[in-house]
Parts: C-alpha cells; sequence; structure tokens
C-alpha cells in the first residue's frame, strides 16, 4: 500500500492514478514558492544614462598661453657669475720638494750621476775629482775605483792565462783544455760587470751598499 503525495488517500502498490485527485502515482509535489520581497528603486529601476556635456566628446583644454608654453628666464640673464681667484689668477709659487731636506738626502739627490759614473770603467776618476766633498759620491767612488782597479788585475792575469794556454795548445793539442779555461775566465768576465750593474743600481736608488765580494775594501778616504 501507498499514499497519494497530494490527497492523502490509499492506493495499492499497482495504482498509477490517484481515485481521489487524479495525480500520478509518483507525483510529487513542488515546494511552497516563497515570495521575494521586490525591491523599488528610488529612481523607479531607471538609471540616468550620463550626457557628456558636449555630446560625448571631451572639451578641448584651452592653455592660457595659447598652447605655448612660455620661455624660461634665468633669474641671472642667462649668464654665469665670472670666477674670482683669491690669488687674483696667479698660480703660487713652486716649492721645492728638497727646501726641507737634510743634508744628506740633498747630498744623495745631487750626486746621483756622479755615483753612476764611477761604475762605468776609467769614468770613475771624473767622479773622485769632481765630487770630492760628496760622502755619496765618494763611497761610490771608492767601490768603483776597487772594481776597476779588479779588472785591470784580471785582464793581466787574463793575458798571461791565453798566452800559456795558447802555446800548450800548439804543442800539445790540447783543445780540451782550451775550451775549460776560456768557459771560466768568461764567467769571471761576466762577474764583473754583474758587479757594476749592482753599483749602479744601488746608486741610481740613493743607497750606500756595499758590492758583494769587493765592497769592504776601502781605498779613497
Amino acid at each position: 500500500m501507498k499514499n497519494c503525495t497530494n490527497c492523502g488517500t490509499q492506493m495499492t502498490d499497482d495504482t498509477q492514478f490517484c481515485p481521489n485527485c487524479g495525480v500520478p502515482a509518483n507525483y510529487v509535489a513542488p515546494p511552497p514558492e516563497v515570495n521575494q520581497p521586490h525591491y523599488q528603486s528610488s529612481a523607479g529601476d531607471n538609471q540616468h544614462n550620463y550626457q557628456a556635456p558636449a555630446g560625448g566628446q571631451q572639451p578641448n583644454y584651452q592653455n592660457p598661453a595659447g598652447g605655448q608654453q612660455p620661455g624660461y628666464q634665468d633669474p641671472a640673464v642667462g649668464q654665469q657669475p665670472n670666477y674670482q681667484d683669491p690669488a687674483g689668477g696667479q698660480q703660487p709659487p713652486y716649492q721645492d720638494p728638497m727646501m726641507y731636506a737634510s743634508p744628506e738626502e740633498k747630498d744623495v739627490q745631487d750626486n746621483k750621476m756622479m755615483a753612476v759614473l764611477a761604475y762605468l770603467g776609467i769614468l770613475v776618476l771624473v767622479t773622485i775629482f769632481a765630487a770630492k766633498e760628496s760622502k755619496f759620491a765618494r763611497y761610490h767612488a771608492n767601490q768603483g775605483l776597487v772594481l776597476a782597479l779588479a779588472e785591470i788585475a784580471f785582464a793581466i792575469v787574463y793575458s798571461i792565462l791565453m798566452a800559456i794556454l795558447t802555446t800548450i795548445l800548439f804543442s800539445t793539442g790540447a783543445w780540451g783544455l782550451w775550451s775549460i779555461m776560456t768557459t771560466l775566465l768568461g764567467l769571471l768576465w761576466l762577474g764583473f760587470v754583474v758587479l757594476a750593474v749592482i753599483g749602479i743600481v744601488n746608486a741610481v736608488n740613493g743607497r750606500m751598499k756595499p758590492l758583494p765580494l769587493i765592497g769592504k775594501i776601502t781605498i779613497l778616504k
């Protein structure tokens, strides 16, 4: 048994329509309608259409100056003021950096060239006689003189040894001994050149530094 969904009358399960109200047996009643309050606009639901002042066109902006920007006026009439040099446009006098140097520093700066000449062979005589009062030049003149005398002594020994080796060579044909001795003598000559370069570098840098091997020998006071 089942009941009619519209009027509640009992029906058999195979009944297709309600015998009381005639609605279908499987009829589903719709939910009760809820009435929503209708909102009324204060303007009668009609929105006012905005009307542009000039029929939808924006009014053209009128520049007070007729569309032209006013020219910029420099408060100083476009001219920069002339700079006035406190010293009247004159450069201050040059100050010699050696003005306040000690006597030793001035001696070094004034006699570097003389010190360099002391290591150039016979030119050591220029330093000896031209810079007698300079302690710096005198120091390098002593080392240059010792080096020059050592070169002279070596040149004499070299000449004697070469004469002996030449005699031995022609008499015995000892070419191996000749090669060894000439190589050793050449290296000794190169050693003198190295000592002279070291002395020149010390003189240019203003140093009173003794040379290797011969730096402690003193001839000039």
